[in-house]
Protein backbone atom coordinates (compact mmCIF):
# COMPACT_ATOMS: atom_id res chain seq x y z
CA UNK A 1 0.00 0.00 0.00
CA UNK A 2 3.02 2.26 0.16
CA UNK A 3 3.33 2.09 -3.63
CA UNK A 4 2.02 4.92 -5.78
CA UNK A 5 -1.17 4.11 -7.61
CA UNK A 6 -2.33 6.08 -10.62
CA UNK A 7 -6.06 6.49 -10.97
CA UNK A 8 -7.21 7.22 -14.50
CA UNK A 9 -8.81 10.58 -15.22
CA UNK A 10 -12.06 9.09 -16.36
CA UNK A 11 -15.48 10.64 -16.04
CA UNK A 12 -17.32 9.69 -12.85
CA UNK A 13 -19.91 6.97 -12.99
CA UNK A 14 -23.47 8.17 -12.92
CA UNK A 15 -25.04 7.84 -9.51
CA UNK A 16 -28.47 6.92 -10.72
CA UNK A 17 -31.54 7.64 -8.63
CA UNK A 18 -30.47 8.85 -5.15
CA UNK A 19 -33.92 8.42 -3.59
CA UNK A 20 -33.28 4.67 -3.23
CA UNK A 21 -30.25 5.20 -0.99
CA UNK A 22 -30.79 4.21 2.65
CA UNK A 23 -29.41 6.74 5.09
CA UNK A 24 -28.45 6.66 8.73
CA UNK A 25 -30.79 8.48 11.14
CA UNK A 26 -30.05 12.20 11.10
CA UNK A 27 -28.27 11.95 7.75
CA UNK A 28 -31.21 12.78 5.51
CA UNK A 29 -29.36 15.17 3.24
CA UNK A 30 -26.08 13.28 2.83
CA UNK A 31 -25.47 10.99 -0.11
CA UNK A 32 -24.08 7.51 0.23
CA UNK A 33 -21.00 6.75 -1.85
CA UNK A 34 -21.95 4.76 -4.91
CA UNK A 35 -18.89 2.96 -6.18
CA UNK A 36 -18.84 2.75 -9.96
CA UNK A 37 -18.06 -0.16 -12.24
CA UNK A 38 -14.52 1.10 -12.81
CA UNK A 39 -13.80 1.07 -9.07
CA UNK A 40 -15.27 -2.41 -8.76
CA UNK A 41 -13.06 -3.64 -11.59
CA UNK A 42 -9.88 -2.70 -9.68
CA UNK A 43 -8.02 -5.39 -7.74
CA UNK A 44 -8.81 -5.48 -4.02
CA UNK A 45 -5.39 -4.02 -3.11
CA UNK A 46 -5.98 -1.00 -5.34
CA UNK A 47 -9.51 -0.54 -3.95
CA UNK A 48 -8.20 -0.79 -0.40
CA UNK A 49 -5.45 1.72 -1.15
CA UNK A 50 -7.98 4.06 -2.74
CA UNK A 51 -10.38 3.73 0.21
CA UNK A 52 -7.57 4.38 2.69
CA UNK A 53 -6.49 7.49 0.78
CA UNK A 54 -10.08 8.64 0.57
CA UNK A 55 -10.54 8.11 4.31
CA UNK A 56 -7.29 9.97 5.03
CA UNK A 57 -8.46 12.85 2.83
CA UNK A 58 -11.82 12.91 4.58
CA UNK A 59 -10.16 12.82 8.00
CA UNK A 60 -7.87 15.66 6.98
CA UNK A 61 -10.82 17.70 5.71
CA UNK A 62 -12.72 17.03 8.95
CA UNK A 63 -9.64 18.06 10.94
CA UNK A 64 -9.31 21.29 8.96
CA UNK A 65 -13.01 22.03 9.50
CA UNK A 66 -12.69 21.33 13.23
CA UNK A 67 -9.62 23.60 13.47
CA UNK A 68 -11.52 26.37 11.67
CA UNK A 69 -14.50 25.83 13.99
CA UNK A 70 -12.25 26.00 17.05
CA UNK A 71 -10.59 29.18 15.76
CA UNK A 72 -13.99 30.77 15.08
CA UNK A 73 -15.14 29.75 18.55
CA UNK A 74 -12.08 31.42 20.08
CA UNK A 75 -12.76 34.56 18.06
CA UNK A 76 -16.42 34.52 19.14
CA UNK A 77 -15.46 34.11 22.80
CA UNK A 78 -12.90 36.89 22.53
CA UNK A 79 -15.42 39.19 20.89
CA UNK A 80 -17.99 38.31 23.54
CA UNK A 81 -15.50 39.30 26.26
CA UNK A 82 -14.75 42.52 24.39
CA UNK A 83 -18.47 43.28 24.14
CA UNK A 84 -18.93 42.61 27.86
CA UNK A 85 -16.00 44.92 28.66
CA UNK A 86 -17.39 47.55 26.29
CA UNK A 87 -20.74 47.26 28.08
CA UNK A 88 -19.05 47.80 31.46
CA UNK A 89 -17.03 50.72 30.07
CA UNK A 90 -20.14 52.28 28.51
CA UNK A 91 -22.01 51.92 31.81
CA UNK A 92 -19.13 53.54 33.70
CA UNK A 93 -18.96 56.35 31.15
CA UNK A 94 -22.70 56.90 31.47
CA UNK A 95 -22.41 57.03 35.26
CA UNK A 96 -19.55 59.57 35.05
CA UNK A 97 -21.52 61.65 32.56
CA UNK A 98 -24.62 61.61 34.81
CA UNK A 99 -22.48 62.64 37.79
CA UNK A 100 -20.96 65.50 35.79
CA UNK A 101 -24.39 66.62 34.60
CA UNK A 102 -25.73 66.49 38.17
CA UNK A 103 -22.69 68.40 39.47
CA UNK A 104 -23.02 71.03 36.72
CA UNK A 105 -26.74 71.39 37.45
CA UNK A 106 -26.02 71.79 41.16
CA UNK A 107 -23.37 74.43 40.44
CA UNK A 108 -25.78 76.29 38.15
CA UNK A 109 -28.47 76.14 40.82
CA UNK A 110 -26.03 77.46 43.40
CA UNK A 111 -25.00 80.31 41.07
CA UNK A 112 -28.65 81.09 40.36
CA UNK A 113 -29.39 81.18 44.11
CA UNK A 114 -26.42 83.54 44.62
CA UNK A 115 -27.69 85.81 41.84
CA UNK A 116 -31.17 85.88 43.41
CA UNK A 117 -29.60 86.59 46.82
CA UNK A 118 -27.41 89.37 45.39
CA UNK A 119 -30.37 90.92 43.55
CA UNK A 120 -32.35 90.85 46.78
CA UNK A 121 -29.45 92.46 48.70
CA UNK A 122 -29.02 95.07 45.95
CA UNK A 123 -32.72 95.90 46.11
CA UNK A 124 -32.53 96.22 49.92
CA UNK A 125 -29.40 98.37 49.59
CA UNK A 126 -31.11 100.72 47.12
CA UNK A 127 -34.10 101.02 49.44
CA UNK A 128 -31.79 101.76 52.39
CA UNK A 129 -29.80 104.33 50.34
CA UNK A 130 -33.02 106.00 49.29
CA UNK A 131 -34.19 106.15 52.92
CA UNK A 132 -30.89 107.58 54.12
CA UNK A 133 -30.69 110.16 51.38
CA UNK A 134 -34.05 111.40 52.40
CA UNK A 135 -35.87 110.67 49.40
Amino acid sequence: MGEETNYPDSPPDTLGDLKDIKRLPGMNNRSKIKWGDEYRSWPIEKRLDYAERLAASMNNAASVLQDERNNLLEVARSQEKQLEQAKVTAHQSTQIMHQQIAQTAAEKQQLYNQIVQLQSELKQSRIRIKELSGG
